[in-house]
């Protein structure tokens, strides 16, 4: 089983139960070990981030592709999507696997680690996504994701 990650980075965006992040499987399973959530530039509204299951990816427009921690591994098959044309389809705040809202600060961060037998399981039906139940106020920040998962 390979270790893999992957790193995207987006701005906010002004509407309260916004997909930040989705974390999906092209194809197979992974196990996500690590998600890191940072704001390098904090946004004027208090970031209110959970993660929650998703059940449809969405038409992804921008995403970011696995890299092996070991060259030899095999190309991975989840991927890190940040923006859509048309969004994922998530469980509602009420079923967040995790919620955490952050400090209204630059560096403010959002981590959640787990060992592989308790890490949430990704296939091409379940994804997992991170969502800002808050609008992000007149400034909107920008988020940067790094997920580190096992397949």
């Amino acid at each position: 089983m390979g270790a893999y990650s992957a790193t995207a980075s987006k701005s906010g965006v002004n509407t309260a139960a916004t997909t930040m992040f989705n974390i999906w499987s092209t194809s197979g399973t992974g196990y996500i070990t690590t998600i890191i959530i940072s704001t390098p530039v904090a946004p004027s509204t208090i970031p209110d981030l959970y993660l929650t299951r998703s059940t449809a990816r969405g038409t992804t427009t921008t995403s970011a592709t696995a890299n092996a921690f070991d060259p030899n591994d095999a190309a991975g098959a989840i991927v890190l999507d940040s923006a859509w044309s048309a969004a994922p389809t998530v469980n509602a705040v009420t079923s967040a696997l995790i919620r955490l809202p952050l400090a209204l600060a630059n560096g403010a961060t959002f981590y959640y680690t787990a060992d592989v037998l308790n890490a949430p399981w990704i296939r091409t039906t379940a994804g997992l996504a991170i969502v800002n139940a808050n609008a992000t106020g007149a400034t909107l920040g920008t988020f940067v994701c790094n997920a580190i998962w096992r397949e």
